[in-house]
């Protein structure tokens, strides 16, 4: 795990939400990137799961 995926995990623990647009806002970072990190999660984690459209 590199540093921004583990700062996106934190910042999903304190704001208990994930999404595209909070995880952009809060890290700095284009939109591919933070639905890059959240797909990560979702794979990895039981703290982010994939909403369906």
């Amino acid at each position: 795990m590199d540093g921004i995926y583990l700062k996106a995990i934190r910042l999903v623990h304190q704001y208990r939400a994930a999404s595209v647009p909070l995880v952009q806002r809060h890290l700095g970072i284009g939109p591919e990137h933070a639905e890059s990190l959240l797909a990560c999660m979702a794979t990895e984690t039981t703290m982010v799961r994939r909403m369906p459209p």
